[in-house]
């Protein structure tokens, strides 16, 4: 079988505009959020690399600001679905870290994160692109279908019927 030609330029041009993209909305929320300039996205033949005023972007910004390129990274994928000839699975998922403030501080302090995917998703529709964040609050997240989960009543013994690890 034929490989396909994929146009490397214009699939970067797609990345580095989506990753902008969001994080042009993250910073119309909250203009603090990204003060710095637009990224720029090349795919090689067999890697890609993300620049920040022509350097490496890692290098030049600290954690948070890191954590939101990692989330435009994922956004301009899940933005690709929305056209057919890009082989993207239309799936994100995310777990967002247990060290960031407890459920009652946050409330809906990380949804600025996730509601450009949950814009996304609802406009590329459900049967095409799906964003599944595990995070501890998310309240008032519109747009979203939200699930609260439980702590297992198993939580630190092993459950009935299973033997415990050796």
């Amino acid at each position: 079988s034929e490989t396909p030609y994929i146009d490397l330029v214009e699939l970067g041009q797609k990345m580095e505009g989506g990753m902008n993209n969001y994080l042009n909305i993250v910073a119309a929320g909250d203009p603090q959020s990204w003060q710095f300039d637009r990224l720029s996205f090349f795919f090689g033949d067999r890697s890609f690399q993300v620049k920040l005023k022509g350097r490496r972007w890692d290098t030049q910004l600290g954690a948070t600001s890191q954590a939101l390129v990692l989330f435009a990274y994922h956004y301009a994928l899940l933005s690709l679905v929305a056209e057919e000839r890009f082989n993207y699975p239309g799936l994100v998922i995310v777990d967002f870290p247990v060290e960031l403030m407890d459920s009652k501080t946050i409330g809906g302090g990380e949804n600025y994160l996730v509601e450009p995917f949950v814009e996304l998703c609802n406009r590329l529709g459900e049967d095409k692109a799906q964003f599944i964040a595990a995070g501890r609050a998310f309240l008032g997240l519109e747009g979203a279908k939200r699930i609260k989960l439980e702590p297992s009543p198993f939580a630190g013994e092993s459950p009935p019927n299973e033997q415990p690890s050796q």
